[in-house]
C-alpha cells in the first residue's frame, strides 16, 4: 500500500507541476510532460478525419471511423480537464493524499485505537482490490477500441501523410495505440482518486459509528457506576473530535472532487451515447458492445460511491439520535449535542455542486439510455 501512496503522490506532485519535483525528477517529469503535450496536440488530428470523409470507404465505414474518432476526441478532452483542474486544486489534493497516507500510522486514542486500525486496514485492501479492477476495466475499454480499429479501419489521425502511402496504416496504428495508452493510464489515475478517498472517508464513518455503539453498551451495562459515567464521557470526546475530523475531510472531499465528478459523468454519458448509437447503426458490434459495458460501469462506480457516503452520514446521524443523552452531564451534553447538529446537516457528493450523484442519477441516466434505444 505505501507504494500506491507514492505513486499517487508522484503522479499529483508531476501534474500540479511542484517545483521541488522538478527539479529532482527531471527524467519522469519530461516524460510525463511528453505524454500530456501529445495529447494535446494529438487532438487536432482527429478533428481533421472528423471533418473530412474517406471517399474510399463505404457508408458504415466512415460512420464507425467517426464513431472512434468522436470517443477519441472525448477521452482526450476528459484528461485534459482533469488535468487543468488537478494543477489548481492541487494543495487540497496534497492534504487528502496526506490524510489518506498517514491515517494507518496515527495513533488515537485507546478507546478507539482498535477500530481505526481494523477499519483502515479494509479501507488498504479495499483499494488495493479497486485499483485492479479500475485497471483491468480501463484496459478492456481501450482494447476493445483499439481491436475494433485493427479488425475494421484506423482513425485517421495522420492527415498529411498520403494513404496511398505503403507505410500509413503503420503510422496510424502506432501513434493511435500510442495516445490511447497514455489517455487510459491518466484515466485510470484520475477515476481511482476520488474512489479512494471516498473509500477511506466512509471507513471513518464506521469507526464513529461503531464508538456511537459502545457508548450505548456502557449506558446500558454500568450506567449506575461511576466508571462507566467517566469512560462514557472520554469516549464521548473522543467521538466529537473524531467526527470533526471525519467532517472536514468530507467537505474538502466533496468540494475538491464536484467537478471531477461532474467532468466524469458527463464524459462517461457522452461514452455511453456514441457507444449505444454505434451498436444500433453498425454491424459486427460485439467489441463496441464490451466498451458500451465499461461506460456503464464507470456511470455506476462514481454513483454509488456517492450513495454509499450520502448514507453512511445519516447512518452517524440516526445512531447518535439512538443514544440517551439526556441521561448524561450537562457538559457531556453540549458536547453530544454539537456532534447532532453537525450531523444533522445534508452531507454528500454533488457534480458540480448542484446534481446530487447517487444511484437515483444512474438509473435516470439508464432510463435515458432506454429512451433514445427505443
Amino acid at each position: 500500500m505505501e507504494k500506491l501512496w507514492k505513486i499517487f503522490e508522484l503522479f499529483v506532485k508531476i501534474v500540479s507541476l511542484n517545483p521541488n519535483y522538478l527539479r529532482i525528477n527531471r527524467f519522469f517529469n519530461r516524460i510525463l510532460i511528453f505524454a500530456f503535450l501529445s495529447l494535446i496536440l494529438s487532438l487536432p488530428n482527429p478533428s481533421y478525419s472528423l471533418l473530412n470523409t474517406n471517399e474510399h470507404f463505404s457508408i458504415e465505414e466512415n460512420m464507425r471511423v467517426k464513431l472512434i474518432t468522436e470517443l477519441y476526441i472525448i477521452a482526450v478532452g476528459h484528461v485534459i480537464l482533469k488535468g487543468f483542474y488537478i494543477f489548481l486544486y492541487r494543495d487540497e489534493f496534497y492534504e487528502l493524499l496526506d490524510w489518506m497516507k498517514n491515517l494507518q500510522h496515527r495513533e488515537f486514542d485507546a478507546l478507539l485505537q482498535d477500530q481505526v486500525k481494523k477499519y483502515t486496514s479494509m479501507a488498504n485492501e479495499y483499494s488495493q482490490k479497486l485499483l485492479r479492477y479500475i485497471v483491468l476495466l480501463y484496459s478492456f475499454a481501450g482494447l476493445s477500441v483499439t481491436v475494433d480499429c485493427l479488425i475494421y479501419n484506423p482513425v485517421e489521425i495522420v492527415p498529411f501523410i498520403p494513404t496511398s502511402n505503403p507505410s500509413y496504416n503503420v503510422y496510424s496504428y502506432f501513434i493511435q495505440i500510442s495516445i490511447s495508452t497514455f489517455a487510459i493510464c491518466f484515466m485510470i489515475f484520475y477515476d481511482i482518486l476520488p474512489l479512494l478517498t471516498g473509500l477511506h472517508i466512509i471507513c471513518m464513518s464506521f469507526t464513529i459509528r461503531e464508538g456511537v455503539k459502545e457508548l450505548k453498551i456502557f449506558r446500558a451495562t454500568e450506567a449506575e457506576e461511576e466508571v462507566s459515567r467517566e469512560k462514557n464521557s472520554r469516549l464521548l470526546k473522543v467521538i466529537h473530535m473524531l467526527h470533526c475530523e471525519f467532517l472536514i475531510q468530507l467537505n474538502r472531499f466533496c468540494d475538491v472532487f464536484s467537478m471531477l465528478a461532474l467532468i466524469q459523468l458527463t464524459t462517461s454519458f457522452l461514452f455511453l451515447l456514441l457507444l449505444l448509437y454505434g451498436t444500433n447503426e453498425l454491424s459486427n458490434t460485439l467489441i463496441l458492445k464490451v466498451a458500451l459495458l465499461c461506460a456503464v460501469c464507470e456511470i455506476f462506480m462514481i454513483c454509488f460511491l456517492g450513495q454509499i457516503v450520502a448514507m453512511k452520514t445519516e447512518d452517524i446521524y440516526n445512531d447518535f439520535c439512538q443514544t440517551n443523552w439526556y441521561e448524561m452531564s450537562i457538559a457531556d451534553q453540549k458536547h453530544f449535542l454539537l456532534c447532532l447538529q453537525m450531523a444533522q446537516r445534508n452531507y454528500g457528493l454533488r457534480a458540480g455542486g448542484i446534481y446530487n450523484i447517487d444511484l437515483n442519477m444512474f438509473l435516470q441516466v439508464c432510463s435515458v439510455k432506454n429512451l433514445l434505444k427505443n
